[in-house]
């Protein structure tokens, strides 16, 4: 197994978890991937203390809570009774590289397909999309619309879709790199207010394929997000208020 590190932070009411990721490699290692989100999600554990943004303390910016590990029994179940951490928050982020490959396709169809920039026949050989289809992996979750090439494998300092590995190996390009995401939304029509109180949509997904530095292109998603929020005052002036009953 890989692993993750989580942030976490307040926004008035709600609670945004950041997780960056690395799950294992190799093009027949899908289960071994499943399996690495699935124990991220379930043990990630946060301190109990953080500071929740209020309009005050906005302008300062946010803050974050050290990862803290769960300790675990035999059966690698969390030790501690409720849901995982992650499930209690109204938005999660995971990002990193997850190493899900092309499956049934060689190198030479896939260099093919991606200078022709036939993205939507590539898109249907992704072993994250298939699992996440199956309901396997990522449960929940979404994901913009791939509309870049594949960010891996690629030759150090050498630009350009030409950069592609051609070493002894020849790994399949593959959509390594990732953003996925879920809100408070129970569909997708919800709009947010005090019974989903976070919902956020997706203004910009796309690979920064000019950088050169490593193996793999990063990739970056722009957020909107409208949260949800009560008015302390307000609910505090309801609450002290005197009701008749008949």
């Amino acid at each position: 197994m890989q692993g993750g590190v989580g942030l976490r932070i307040g926004v008035y009411d709600p609670i945004m978890c950041f997780v960056n990721c690395h799950l294992a490699a190799h093009l027949e290692a899908v289960n071994r991937r499943n399996a690495d989100f699935d124990h991220i999600y379930r043990t990630m554990a946060f301190s109990r203390s953080y500071n929740v943004l209020n309009a005050s303390a906005a302008a300062a910016g946010v803050s974050s809570s050290a990862q803290m590990p769960r300790s675990s029994n035999s059966s690698g179940n969390t030790t501690d009774e409720g849901r995982p951490d992650l499930a209690e928050a109204d938005m999660v982020v995971f990002f990193g590289d997850f190493n899900y490959r092309l499956f049934g396709i060689s190198y030479d169809e896939a260099r093919d397909f991606v200078s022709q920039r036939s993205f939507d026949w590539l898109r249907e050989k992704d072993q994250l999309r298939a699992e996440m289809k199956a309901g396997r992996v990522f449960q929940g979750m979404r994901e913009a619309l791939i509309r870049f090439p594949p960010t891996y494998k690629f030759e150090r300092h050498k630009p350009g879709l030409a950069g592609y590995d051609y070493g002894e190996k020849k790994r399949i390009p593959a959509w390594c790199d990732r953003i996925l995401y879920r809100d408070t939304r129970t569909s997708s029509d919800s709009e947010c207010g005090l019974d989903c109180p976070l919902v956020a949509s997706i203004l910009q997904y796309e690979a920064c394929m000019d950088v050169t530095d490593s193996d793999h292109k990063p990739v970056r998603c722009k957020y909107s997000v409208n949260v949800g929020h009560a008015d302390r005052s307000v609910r505090r002036e309801e609450l002290g208020k005197d009701y008749p009953f008949q």
